[in-house]
């Protein structure tokens, strides 16, 4: 399987780190540079952002969400049936070389779904891939962030069609399940952790905190909007979910 590594060419710490955990893992990598949000220039703003999402996305946001699309491009251009994912800020477990190998097995080029390589808070336990004993994704019901996960080339086409020009956050998970009926899984452990688990040297919460009332309650308004997938899933599938806590 591919993995593509997405860093700032200003992070030259956090992508030393990566580089030697690969190393160590043996694992093939390649450093994609990721858009720095801050240096978007007015025209890269027309073309490549929702008008509307100008208003309630930060930089930062823009910016992860054109480095995650550029991948899903190359995915999509070299045909690849699925890739690995990772941020700079990744922190890899011994046996994620295995739980890959585990993956290429068992999942296809054409499920419309992404494997978080991390826990999430809520899942429902009825819905899963086993890989092994050891080792099982659970379909999330609060999927989020994006700094390790696997996706397949039709996840990736699909998310290019609803997020090019970019409109929403790049782990808007919940927004691609309603919108095409993107399916989300979470593993049952932590194989891929990150440097800053709880976000407080994060650039982009920084400026999340910073939003009015007025950018939060803009950018609620994309996920109350009604669609045929939100009303079969709260009418007929949610029924027959188990939701747990992950």
């Amino acid at each position: 399987m591919r993995v593509f590594i997405i860093n700032l060419k200003s992070d030259i710490q956090k992508k030393n780190e990566i580089i030697q955990q690969c190393k160590r893992l043996k694992i093939k990598f390649e450093i994609i540079d990721a858009v720095c949000g801050i240096n978007l220039t007015d025209s890269d703003l027309d073309s490549l952002i929702n008008t509307d999402a100008r208003y309630y996305l930060s930089r930062g946001e823009m910016g992860c969400a054109l480095s995650h699309n550029a991948l899903y491009r190359r995915i999509i251009a070299e045909q690849l049936p699925f890739a690995l994912i990772l941020e700079d800020d990744a922190i890899l477990h011994n046996d994620t070389v295995h739980v890959i190998a585990l993956i290429e097995k068992r999942i296809s080029k054409e499920d419309n779904i992404a494997l978080l390589l991390y826990k999430t808070k809520f899942i429902y336990k009825n819905k899963m891939i086993a890989l092994s004993d050891d080792y099982i994704f659970y379909e999330s019901n609060a999927p989020t962030l994006t700094h390790g996960y696997v996706i397949t080339n039709k996840a990736a086409r699909t998310l290019l069609t609803l997020n090019a020009p970019v409109r929403v956050e790049a782990d808007a998970w919940r927004y691609f399940y309603f919108s095409r009926f993107v399916r989300t899984y979470s593993l049952n452990t932590d194989l891929i952790l990150s440097h800053d688990v709880d976000k407080q040297t994060s650039t982009i919460e920084k400026e999340r905190r910073l939003k009015s009332d007025a950018q939060k309650q803009k950018r609620k308004s994309l996920d109350s909007k009604k669609s045929v997938i939100k009303i079969y899933h709260r009418l007929i599938r949610r029924i027959f979910l188990k939701k747990v806590k992950g």
